[in-house]
């Protein structure tokens, strides 16, 4: 994945795959310099 200059912008795409139709909250973890990281929160319904 290309660098993010400072205050810049990022497209992520994420799939999530489920065994049968449900809610979900899913966390997403992204290493950024300085040895911090940004967590996101994913929230939906999954159907069939």
């Amino acid at each position: 994945m290309p660098d993010i200059e400072p205050r810049g912008k990022a497209i992520v795409n994420v799939i999530f795959k489920a065994d049968r139709p449900e809610q979900f909250m899913r966390e997403i973890y992204a290493d950024i310099r300085g040895g911090k990281q940004i967590v996101m929160t994913i929230n939906g319904e999954a159907t069939e």
